[in-house]
């Protein structure tokens, strides 16, 4: 195996090091960082981290002011938003489900929206480029740990406002926090506040052309509309420490949510046939309701420390949408309307027991495992009648999933550190509801990581991992209630699941070298590798008159990749320099499914590149910052199957910031960002009939400004 053989040359030459007599003293425990109560950097983090750990605190996440959490993920290395603004997650281009995002270390509730979680409420956001035994191992292209305010050291009040503008539609952000300690009891209250609207503008072009590329139908449909929002998000911690080396601590978690849309569409029609309507009016509202409650005990013993956590999870959707058309007449021709009911009940256990067996070894064995009941139920009606045979009937799908797993770190000689985990899953989704469904799934995810320090060197040093890793069906994938297109064409087709799908499972291979500069920064350099096997795809065939897409495992991917990253003082380089802090860092993705003819047989909707440049600028003698973003994402095209593509248009957006200091107490911050692109362009192709099918789809983008206060008393 090509992964292998590329680690066991890098093992030989760990094993070549350790059989030489170190002549250095060994280096100092991790854990002597905290003796003195001083506060590791991100940079100390990283660097001091066995396994591959990039950490973005606090200070990060608030540097340019945003609103939502997804533009502050958007900065990151390697972090891309597919859809613009709004859109999916992706680590190294690839989400759906290749990217595990998680919430102070669990996966994140059911209908959780990045958008409904303010900036205010986040501590850090970790990034794990390979899975560690006691994370679930569903991360291919890695893991985004969201981690939210933590416990103060010492009482704080905290009051911060946003008020943001998109075009000419305003919106509003407040958070608010106070800490307080009592004896050994300490407790943070933090509650924010959420609401706005947006425009909203679109155009969707549809043809199709003959065998000779004559146009013989098109329709082109604009869509205008405004969308409201509002959330709610409490966060309150109490934590309890009655005893040297015990504490306990409680972690409710409420967010509530609603988005409201209202869209007025014009078609235009030409080609044989009436239109199938001139104008639609849509009406959608979405509503979301989740509380989590955590409860975690940590103990410390002569031989180790335990840690056991509990969670409860209860979470309510309700997505409700009416259509109405209406012919050139002005006459209702037909209208839909569609409401949906999803309820999540989750109970949820972990604990880790973590020995020590030498002053510089950690062996750790732990569980983690939750039991999911979630019941939905969707009624559709087409002018009063149900639209499908199985509309309005009641699911309920449960999902049972446990893992034990085990970890260990120790330090090899002067200059190596190993990690080495071995974790066990297995995950079950039963449903009795119109068809028997069940599913069930276990794999074995072993890793290894090494750490080499150059000797003579304290800022330089080599990483090196392999890890097995795997993606696990989505439920909307494995149930098989089907939906209906309104237009059926093979890139509008009816969707059903299929109960039968398998894992995707992938090996990975990670290299990478860090030298950290004096100042806190960072240059490094990483290379990554992916086998993943049964690969799910959609297929589109032609079933009873219909188009129906169904997920199947289709073949293996191989993805290629090589990472850049550099943050530094540019007076570290050169003394004359002024006052500029530099965040640079550039990604370039390869990737080919098998069984798919080339060229662009890539992963589904993988960029090929990004890449972010961000430059700060501290006036001398004056409280005042400033500050400038560049994310970028090119245009790429994507084969999808044999007769079908998807040709996504460049992303690009720049943000600005000024901040002024008032002492260490309080802030002002300006915000601004232009529109520099249509957020959204993309066009899918299919051959069909001696000739091809097209569709394009365009969104604008908003230019967007914001005002931000932020106080301590």
């Amino acid at each position: 195996m090509p992964l292998a053989t590329a680690l066991s040359c890098f093992l030989q030459l760990a094993w070549a090091e350790t059989d030489k007599p170190s002549t250095e003293p060994a280096p100092a425990k991790v854990e002597a960082i905290t003796i003195n109560g001083a506060q590791a950097s991100d940079s100390e983090t990283r660097q001091q981290s066995t396994a591959a750990r990039q950490v973005f605190s606090r200070e990060e996440i608030r540097r340019y002011g945003d609103s939502t959490l997804g533009e502050v993920l958007k900065r990151l290395p390697g972090v891309t938003l597919g859809g613009g603004r709004k859109g999916t997650i992706s680590l190294r281009g690839m989400g759906g489900g290749y990217t595990q995002i998680l919430l102070n270390g669990e996966p994140v509730p059911s209908g959780f929206s990045l958008e409904s979680l303010s900036p205010d409420l986040v501590e850090r956001v970790e990034l794990l480029r390979a899975p560690v035994a006691e994370y679930s191992a569903q991360a291919i292209a890695g893991t985004l740990n969201i981690v939210l305010r933590e416990q103060p050291r010492k009482r704080s009040n905290e009051l911060s406002a946003n008020l943001a503008f998109a075009d000419s539609r305003a919106g509003a952000t407040t958070s608010l926090q106070k800490s307080d300690r009592n004896g050994d009891l300490s407790y943070t209250l933090l509650a924010t506040a959420m609401a706005g609207e947006e425009p909203q503008s679109a155009e969707t072009v549809s043809a199709h052309f003959d065998g000779n590329g004559m146009q013989i139908l098109r329709n082109s449909e604009s869509d205008s509309g405004l969308t409201r929002h509002a959330s709610l998000n409490l966060a309150p911690r109490f934590a309890w420490k009655p005893a040297a080396g015990t504490s306990y601590s409680l972690q409710p978690y409420l967010s509530l949510g609603r988005h409201q849309s209202r869209t007025d569409s014009l078609l235009d029609h030409l080609g044989q046939g009436p239109a199938p309507y001139r104008k639609a009016h849509d009406v959608s509202e979405d509503q979301h309701q989740s509380a989590r409650l955590n409860g975690s005990l940590a103990r410390k013993h002569d031989t180790g420390k335990l840690e056991v956590k509990v969670s409860l999870d209860f979470s309510h959707q309700r997505n409700r949408s009416d259509r109405s058309e209406y012919a050139d007449s002005g006459l209702q021709s037909r209208r839909i309307s569609d409401d949906g009911h999803t309820r999540t009940r989750r109970l949820a256990s972990s604990g880790k027991y973590a020995h020590p067996l030498a002053d510089t070894q950690t062996l750790a064995l732990g569980w983690d495992g939750d039991w999911v009941r979630q019941t939905r139920q969707r009624s559709t009606l087409e002018n009063g009648q149900p639209q499908t045979a199985g509309d309005n009937v009641e699911q309920t799908v449960n999902i049972p999933r446990l893992a034990l797993f085990g970890q260990g770190e120790w330090q090899v000689g002067s200059a190596w550190s190993v990690y080495a985990g071995l974790r066990w899953e297995m995950i079950e989704t039963r449903s009795e509801a119109l068809r028997s469904l069940r599913n069930r799934s276990s794999v074995f995810s072993p890793g290894l990581q090494l750490l080499w320090r150059v000797p003579g060197s304290e800022k330089d040093q080599f990483r090196a991992s392999l890890a097995r890793s795997y993606k696990a069906p989505r439920l909307s994938d494995l149930l098989e209630q089907p939906s209906r297109s309104d237009l059926n064409t093979p890139l509008n087709a009816d969707s059903v699941g299929n109960p039968q799908l398998k894992p995707e499972l992938a090996w990975g291979l990670e290299l990478g070298y860090e030298h950290y500069r004096p100042e806190g920064g960072v240059l490094s350099a990483n290379l990554f590798a992916r086998e993943i096997d049964d690969v799910i795809r959609r297929q589109t065939d032609w079933v009873d008159g219909r188009w129906v897409s169904t997920p199947r495992n289709f073949s293996k991917a191989h993805v290629r990749g090589i990472e850049l990253e550099a943050k530094f003082k540019l007076a570290e380089w050169w003394a004359a320099a002024p006052p500029l802090e530099v965040k640079a860092n550039y990604s370039r993705y390869w990737s080919r499914v098998d069984g798919i003819p080339g060229p662009d047989n890539r992963l589904s909707d993988q960029a090929t590149a990004s890449a972010n440049l961000g430059l700060d600028y501290r006036f001398t003698g004056l409280p005042l910052t400033a500050g400038i973003q560049y994310n970028w994402a090119p245009e790429f095209r994507v084969r999808t199957s044999e007769s079908q593509w998807r040709q996504v248009g460049s992303n690009r957006s720049v943000s600005s910031h000024l901040q002024w200091r008032f002492g260490n107490d309080a802030r002002f911050k300006l915000s601004y960002t232009p529109a520099l692109d249509d957020f959204v362009n993309r066009r899918d192709s299919q051959l069909a009939q001696g000739g091809y099918l097209s569709e394009r789809y365009q969104s604008q983008a908003e230019t967007r400004w914001s005002a931000s206060f932020e106080m301590k008393y």
